[in-house]
């Protein structure tokens, strides 16, 4: 008999951000205004800003340059929810290699990028001038950002249903912070057996509070 072969990804609090993007539908409304230009592309382009927005909420001190690494512990089919994505290597770009000779050389080497932001700022800008209205601050020390606060979905849910989540100093409250909620979320993987068979281990009591009251997406990345 051939020995049982375990793998473990890190799943942590990436399964809340995976969830809500599922939740909010973010892929698929990107695909369904861009055209996927490419018969060769592993990944669409809605679900490589998915993947961004895990990377960019992912805590890590590593540079988007290491964005491949940064998927190698995490489980992506749960995440973003395709399998292509394992076999894809994208290089995220970043305003430092918006230059015609490294655009060139990339192109050279058929070497796909993401870009984490628009190579032309003023269509940005014209874009975001579009956007329905809101109550938007300007963000100081950083000329043209603004910043719009929005009720958090969690903190709602917790006070409507009557349930509470422990704070830093352990005693039960209902609003705590977003990045409170993600640090509490670690330590929560996927252990697959013999390349088939898995299961969600180190979830906790406190952890699954959150994912119940968020509803069903949440649920079922969090699934065993």
């Amino acid at each position: 008999m051939p020995p049982v072969q375990y793998q473990s990804k890190n799943l942590n609090h990436l399964g809340l951000v995976a969830a809500m993007c599922r939740e909010l539908k973010i892929a698929e409304y990107i695909d369904a205004r861009i055209i996927n230009d490419s018969d060769v592309r592993n990944v669409t382009i809605g679900q490589a800003v998915v993947a961004m927005i895990i990377n960019g909420l992912g805590f890590t001190g590593q540079t988007l340059y290491l964005f491949p690494e940064f998927f190698e512990d995490k489980p992506i089919d749960r995440l973003i929810g395709f399998k292509a994505a394992l076999n894809s290597r994208y290089l995220v770009a970043d305003a430092s290699m918006y230059v015609a000779e490294t655009i060139q050389l990339l192109d050279e080497q058929k070497q796909r990028f993401i870009s984490r932001v628009p190579l032309n700022i003023k269509d940005a800008k014209d874009l975001a001038g579009k956007a329905p209205a809101m109550s938007l601050e300007p963000v100081e020390g950083y000329e043209d950002y603004y910043s719009a606060e929005a009720p958090s979905c969690y903190r709602y849910e917790l006070k409507k249903q009557s349930r509470v989540f422990p704070n830093q100093k352990k005693k039960p409250c209902q609003n705590p912070t977003a990045r409170w909620v993600f640090f509490c979320f670690q330590g929560i993987s996927i252990l697959t057996v013999n390349n088939q068979e898995e299961h969600v281990v180190g979830l906790k009591e406190r952890q699954w509070t959150i994912i119940q009251i968020l509803g069903i997406f949440y649920e079922s990345t969090y699934s065993r």
